[in-house]
């Protein structure tokens, strides 16, 4: 016999969510510990290299990990410790702060000078009809007989020629069979 999710006691989908979070966390914890012990000298020899090639790029701009630079690339792999990745990788992060900061400005001024948002809000067709929007064309919105009779008669006058847009011809479908059921 199963429990109701509504009976005292039982676990809601909420603790599920919650459980199940904690439970991926602690077992990439685990999981990044095991593989830091079982594979230090290769993590650590991949890390000091990105480091050599980010440090050789800042280069390009100003010197100042010339002499980090240096002892990174004679650094014994196998005996660095992850505490020393992390302040060198936090010193290098430093760098590309305010470049990344100024890149980003940079985005937002172009997008706010270009306004998206102003360029496309132009009507679609399915709003212009009949002055009904989509949604009430999308929701079928029962229109009295005369009143659709006389909006037809209307267009007609006004452009003989002229097609009927597609939402107009729906509308006038959907009449037609609402008449036979």
């Amino acid at each position: 016999m199963s429990r109701s999710s509504r009976a005292p006691g039982a676990i809601g989908s909420d603790d599920y969510t919650v459980f199940s979070l904690l439970l991926i966390v602690v077992g990439l914890a685990i999981l990044g510990w095991a593989s830091w012990k079982l594979w230090h000298a290769e993590i650590s020899t991949g890390a000091l290299s990105l480091a050599h090639a980010e440090m050789q790029a800042i280069g390009l701009v100003t010197d100042r990990f010339a002499e980090a630079d240096v002892s990174v690339q004679r650094a014994h792999a196998p005996s660095v410790q992850f505490d020393q990745l992390v302040r060198l990788y936090r010193n290098i992060g430093q760098e590309f702060l305010y470049p990344a900061m100024a890149l980003v400005l940079a985005l937002a001024a172009w997008a706010f000078l270009r306004a998206g948002n102003a360029r496309f809000t132009r009507a679609f067709d399915l709003e212009k009809a009949d002055g009904r929007t989509g949604e009430d064309v999308a929701q079928h919105r029962r229109v009295p007989r005369a009143e659709a009779e006389a909006g037809d008669d209307a267009r007609r006058r006004s452009a003989p020629g002229r097609r009927r847009p597609a939402c107009a011809r729906m509308d006038r479908a959907i009449r037609r069979h609402r008449g036979r059921v």
